[in-house]
């Protein structure tokens, strides 16, 4: 039987916290929309998205089934969407000011105070 593609999420899978986040979501991905690759296996020789290791060591990124590749509180924020247990919120995350402006500065302060960012 052949399984629909998966959009794949890249975590840093040498801290712990971006472990519990994964697992926790993956508990709440109902309808098995995502794959959950550990960083460390993404292939530098078929770059096609052009994703540095810095920002693999320090973002979420996510890559749709159409190529399309999300980054920091954008790549949360499409995670969330397919993900009924946040529906009731997911409305605000839309709203412009928060989504261009504030989303990205929460998504960095919660990741610059990870204790396994690699200094570069």
């Amino acid at each position: 039987m052949k399984y629909a593609a998966l959009d794949k999420i890249l975590y840093d899978n040498n801290c712990t916290f971006c472990k519990k986040i994964k697992n926790t979501l993956s508990k709440l991905d109902v309808f098995n929309c995502f794959e959950w690759l550990p960083n460390s296996e993404y292939n530098f020789d078929k770059n096609k998205y052009n994703i540095t290791q810095e920002t693999l060591d320090t973002s979420i990124v996510l890559i749709t089934t159409s190529n399309t590749v999300y980054i920091e509180f954008y790549a949360c924020r499409y995670i969330m969407l397919y993900i009924p247990f946040f529906w009731p919120i997911i409305l605000f995350l839309y709203i412009p000011i928060i989504s261009s402006l504030l989303g990205n500065i929460i998504y960095r302060k919660i990741s610059r105070s990870r204790n396994c960012i690699k200094n570069t």
